[in-house]
């Protein structure tokens, strides 16, 4: 191995391993990765830094643009530069270091729309038109030795078949605040709040499209609270990544704030209270992968069981394919999965199929 002065490295670095470009400060530096034998180098240095790189695909090479602003020049040091691009022969990187804390933040807004319209048409059915939009925004703070990540998530959709109104497909707003001290790479100390509900009246529609109402906002709502341990393993050389935390202490609480709903004794509440409080074990895991090169899945599981009755599991479980068309645009199959006996003792089930606008903001 040759050593070269770090300045010298880092010039050779940008230009023909990077591709990228350096703007005036430091803390506005962005690069654009073109190299996946230079994320095995950078990840050595610091496995935080690569928290939001995905690769899309497992014989192709990273294009992902990465904020290196957390990452500062040492002029004493030396970097050591391989001769080939072999893992097994690269060196430990001394010529950067990581500051202590940064921030990243990302977010969407998206849209989807369907149509079918008939004109004198002889086999039957019905018009109908659907319409639907999503906000998803998410900010992290993070340092060697702990991360506070932040997420925001609305979805609304509504559906109108033939003469009748639009009526309602879909409506969730949900917010959660998470802060994991580490142990080592894989494993941490997690705590995490979350909120979530809708913001429209929800109605069941009978044979003769006689509305019932069923749920309001903040009926229900849910306010959940948990502490235990995590584990993620984030593998940038894969395409994969899984995180799961066991939570042997968590509070729940259900808020049914709708009179109507309440007196009814809806969601577990007693009649005429607006509250419902629980203690217990909750286990929650994502799954992400990226299938193919445009085609990536997601799985969240939630179980949450409370110690009056432990054995019987509350579950919330979402899964999606997302299928890019460009950079815009993009086809989404999306299910979810509801076992919860405080609403029903059946097991409600969605799915969506839809053609999605998507604008990264």
């Amino acid at each position: 191995m040759k050593l070269i002065p770090l300045k010298v490295a880092s010039l050779f670095t940008i230009l023909l391993c990077l591709g990228g470009y350096v703007q005036a400060q430091v803390d506005t530096t962005v690069f654009r990765m073109a190299d996946p034998a230079m994320m095995q180098t950078l990840e050595k240095i610091s496995p935080e830094l690569l928290h939001t790189l995905r690769r899309p695909h497992i014989s192709r090479a990273y294009t992902q643009k990465v904020s290196l602003a957390n990452l500062a020049l040492i002029d004493d040091k030396t970097i050591h530069l391989p001769q080939k691009l072999k893992v097994k022969e690269y060196k430990e990187v001394s010529g950067l270091r990581l500051r202590d804390l940064f921030w990243t933040q990302k977010g969407s807004v998206s849209f989807d729309f369907s149509n079918v319209g008939l004109v004198n048409w002889q086999g039957g059915g019905e018009p109908s038109i659907s319409l639907g939009g999503r906000l998803e925004y998410e900010n992290k703070r993070e340092s060697k030795a702990s991360r506070w990540t932040n997420q925001f998530r609305f979805d609304y959709g509504v559906a109108k078949l033939g003469d009748r109104d639009f009526r309602k497909t879909r409506d969730e707003i949900f917010f959660a605040t998470q802060f994991n001290g580490r142990f080592n790479r894989h494993w941490s100390f997690s705590n995490t709040l979350n909120f979530k509900s809708q913001i429209a009246e929800g109605k069941k529609y009978d044979g003769d499209d006689n509305a019932t109402k069923i749920s309001n906002f903040m009926a229900p709502g849910y306010l959940q609270a948990t502490m235990g341990i995590q584990y993620e393993d984030l593998d940038y050389y894969k395409s994969f990544d899984f995180t799961v935390v066991a939570s042997p202490i968590a509070g729940k609480l259900t808020f049914v704030l709708d009179e109507e709903l309440s007196e009814q004794g809806k969601f577990g509440v007693e009649k005429g209270k607006k509250v419902r409080s629980e203690m217990g074990f909750n286990l929650h895991s994502t799954f992400n992968a990226v299938l193919l090169e445009r085609i990536k899945f997601l799985s969240k599981m939630n179980f949450f069981s409370n110690f009056v009755n432990l054995g019987k599991f509350d579950v919330d479980w979402e899964t999606s394919f997302d299928m890019r068309i460009n950079k815009y645009l993009s086809t989404v199959l999306g299910t979810r999965l509801i076992y919860d006996e405080d609403m029903t003792t059946d097991i409600q089930f969605q799915h969506v199929l839809k053609l999605k606008l998507e604008y990264q903001l």
